[in-house]
């Protein structure tokens, strides 16, 4: 059917406005389904947050199975409460990492390290050579950690929110921490895991009493009298070389937490052209606190300059380092 121009406009118009029309009334209808089901995402968060159905919370339980129904709470009958009561795990909260800032990657500081040595004609950095340093510098900036907590718990901290020196110690020793829920203890032995580089605290899982640690002496010292000898209410353990002696032996599982060895660093390769180049899909990246970075590169560069008996190449690197130190002591 042919139409004149002024009616081939008009029927085009009202296309227009019929395909205006529709398009609104699904915009409506999709946004009125999205209020819908956000409401009943929160009537089902409501629901959940009861727990036990009561809708009292938590804090109202008055027996471990209301208790053990809201994740995060356990039942208490240490220390003073007679009668047990619900409470946080307070634990949990320790245990709040940042593991966007863990991990640095092998291939940047081995880069690094390669621009730095080859720079004036300085060397060379086998692969070979930089994973066996790598991993050695990354076992020394760990147990780095260590002393610095003991050094800086000497010292007055501060109130400044990311200048505290024990706090970012603890951010970057958080990449390693570990927390190992209801692990199994068979006759009074718990069989420790072989990643385990500093052991933690140790709690009894069911009523997360902490497990005070004691050498073989003060536990024998303990049997001596029925008012020392370990309970239920004042565990002890003894580490031994075959693993954790748990006291009483009646206890059936615990939770364990400590700072794990961090896994080797490897910058794997393929030759291609006599060339090694690198293969991401097989290496392996370091597992330290992603500010790690410069510290790895510059420790890596001097154990290769002492190693491979080039001086000038521990001295660049000593250089670099000894200022980054003097800034952290101003």
């Amino acid at each position: 059917m042919a139409y004149t121009k002024e009616e081939e406009k008009v029927r085009l118009e009202a296309t227009d406005y019929e395909k205006k029309v529709t398009l609104e009334t699904k915009v409506a209808d999709d946004s009125k389904a999205e209020v819908t089901a956000k409401t009943n995402v929160v009537a089902i968060a409501r629901v959940d947050s009861e727990g036990d159905g009561d809708g009292e919370g938590p804090e109202n339980c008055n027996n471990p199975d209301c208790c053990s129904s809201y994740p995060g709470y356990f039942w208490d009958i240490s220390g003073s409460v007679q009668k047990g009561r619900c409470v946080k795990d307070k634990r949990e909260e320790t245990q709040a990492l940042c593991f966007g800032s863990c991990g640095v990657s092998v291939d940047t500081v081995y880069q690094r390290v390669l621009a730095l040595a080859n720079k004036e004609q300085r060397g060379y950095i086998t692969p070979q050579e930089f994973n066996l340093f790598a991993n050695q510098i990354q076992i020394d900036i760990l147990e780095q950690y260590f002393y610095d907590i003991n050094q800086w718990s000497r010292q007055h901290g501060n109130d400044t929110e990311y200048s505290d020196m024990l706090s970012v110690i603890t951010e970057k020793l958080g990449c390693l921490n570990v927390l190992l829920p209801n692990e199994s203890v068979e006759d009074g032995i718990l069989c420790v895991e072989d990643e385990i580089y500093k052991l933690g605290s140790v709690f009894v899982s069911d009523s997360q009493v902490e497990i005070e640690e004691v050498n073989h002496n003060e536990y024998r010292t303990m049997q001596l009298s029925p008012l020392t000898r370990p309970t239920l209410s004042r565990p002890v353990y003894v580490n031994r070389i075959n693993g954790l002696s748990i006291y009483p032996n009646t206890i059936s599982s615990v939770d364990v937490s400590y700072i794990k060895k961090p896994i080797k660093a490897e910058w794997a390769y393929v030759v291609v052209n006599d060339k090694a180049l690198y293969n991401d899909n097989i290496s392996v990246n370091f597992e330290l606190h992603a500010s790690e970075e410069s510290e790895l590169v510059y420790k890596i560069l001097m154990l290769s300059g002492i190693a491979l008996k080039k001086p000038d190449l521990t001295q660049v690197a000593a250089g670099v380092e000894g200022s980054k130190e003097q800034q952290e002591k101003i």
